[in-house]
């Protein structure tokens, strides 16, 4: 099976993490995307939806932000 273009696999989402600072397992992207209704199960492998895990990501940062000027 091949992925859509709009998608990403977990491996290439936990890049992207860690690229932005973040010290996180495969094991969290995968709970973050069923906990957070991110992506999709096809073919025994996670699929997430590129835009709403940017979404989620972009509140995070912003989470991260409010809790450093506290």
């Amino acid at each position: 099976m091949t992925k859509k273009k709009d998608s990403l696999t977990t491996k290439e989402a936990l890049t992207l993490l860690e690229k932005e600072g973040y010290k996180i397992s495969l094991t969290t992207v995968i709970a973050w995307t069923k906990i957070n209704k991110l992506g999709h199960k096809m073919g025994g492998r996670w699929y997430l939806n590129k835009i709403k895990f940017l979404q989620f990501i972009a509140g995070k940062e912003k989470t991260k932000k409010e809790v450093a000027t506290i």
